[in-house]
């Protein structure tokens, strides 16, 4: 946002050009009101830029929307010191819509200066400039991008885990379980013969439960 706002710095150019008392004094209203409206549109959007993609669509749309009208608007009406305007134009084209229609709208920016001054230095600008902020924006698209692919396998990694121990432990469980099986029917079939053996097997019995609770 910061960055953003330093940017509106460079609107000295057409706020020159209303102090050089070149434009009529209702010219010159006309042009402050328009480079005014044009600059609190310019900071709203920006403003709410990083939700225009999701709960504030219509809104970032409509700011855009009045953003581009000023901007051509006062190139046509004022001359070439108004053209830094597409400039404007140009990032703001490349920061709130989707890369595809970015690209579109920059080029289409490019020749709207064409079709009002053929300033090539100006078309350079919307160009470069456009360009420029549309691979940086994709850039930090892919960042997040990767952050969230990392979250993901992470919460995979921890998943899979849980699972391998929850199967160690399913199978020592399985098997101690056996275990207490078998020595439960020894001791039933000793009970009558042996009673040592029987108070043997009950021990051995009583110990792998133990240790079942344990390593569970």
């Amino acid at each position: 946002m910061l960055c953003i706002a330093t940017a509106l710095v460079f609107l000295g150019f057409p706020l020159a050009d209303l102090l050089s008392g070149r434009l009529s004094r209702g010219s010159e209203v006309v042009a402050a009101a328009g480079l005014a409206a044009f600059a609190a549109l310019y900071l709203r959007l920006f403003w709410i830029l990083p939700s225009v993609a999701s709960e504030r669509r219509r809104e970032g749309a409509a700011l855009l929307g009045a953003v581009a009208a000023l901007a051509i608007a006062l190139a046509i009406a004022f001359g070439d010191d108004w053209l830094g305007l597409l400039v404007y134009l140009s990032v703001a084209v490349a920061l709130a819509l989707p890369t595809r229609v970015a690209l579109a709208a920059v080029a289409a920016v490019a020749a709207i200066v064409v079709a009002i001054s053929g300033e090539l230095e100006v078309v350079v600008q919307v160009v470069s400039v456009g360009l420029l902020l549309v691979a940086v924006r994709r850039l930090m698209e892919l960042v997040q991008e990767l952050e969230a692919a990392r979250g993901q396998v992470a919460a995979l990694a921890v998943s899979e885990e849980r699972l391998r121990l929850s199967r160690d432990l399913h199978d020592l469980l399985g098997h101690n379980l056996s275990l207490i099986t078998l020595k439960s029917e020894l001791a039933r079939k000793l009970l009558a013969r042996d009673p040592a053996a029987v108070e043997r097997e009950v021990r051995d019995i009583e110990l792998v439960a133990r240790r079942s609770l344990q390593e569970a």
